[in-house]
């Protein structure tokens, strides 16, 4: 009798799995789909926490947590909505005004996006250009009127 095996890795499951979202997975595999659930929180409330420092309000409303979340499941990171934030407010230079909310990130992102690919590129380009540094040697000659004094010895004198 075949076993049941792991949607993630396909090792027949011994013993007990573990049930997620409707499947069953191995012991492993579970730990890093926890892992991966616990990071994506943590980045999560750093995002609330960043917004809440960025518009200085004590509570996020409902409607931006569900434009966060709406964002989200339209392929939209939310290291990228962070970064869009960041790029309109501090580089761009625009305040940041509450009555605005999260509504600058459909505009943006697009265009923050293309900024940090370019910004990667000039970094890298910055590394390798300094990777290539290159050892030159130069000689110093004497200058042509400078003579050549004679050692006499003393014997001679």
């Amino acid at each position: 009798m075949a076993g049941r095996r792991c949607p993630k890795c396909q090792q027949v499951i011994i013993g007990s799995g573990h049930l997620y979202n409707g499947r069953l997975y191995c012991d492993q595999c579970y730990k890093l789909i926890l892992d991966d659930v616990l990071n994506h929180e943590n980045e999560k409330k750093e995002l609330c926490d960043f917004i809440k420092d960025l518009f200085a309000i004590e509570e996020l409303p409902e409607s931006w947590v569900a434009k966060i979340d709406r964002l989200e499941r339209s392929g939209k990171t939310l290291a990228g909505i962070k970064m869009t934030l960041v790029y309109y407010y501090n580089i761009l230079g625009h305040e940041p005004l509450p009555a605005y909310g999260l509504n600058i990130i459909d505009s943006f992102y697009e265009e923050t996006r293309q900024y940090a690919i370019k910004q990667q590129e000039i970094m890298k380009k910055n590394i390798e250009h300094e990777d290539k540094t290159e050892t030159v040697t130069v000689k110093i000659r004497r200058p042509v009127s400078a003579k050549r004094k004679t050692n006499y010895r003393i014997e001679d004198l």
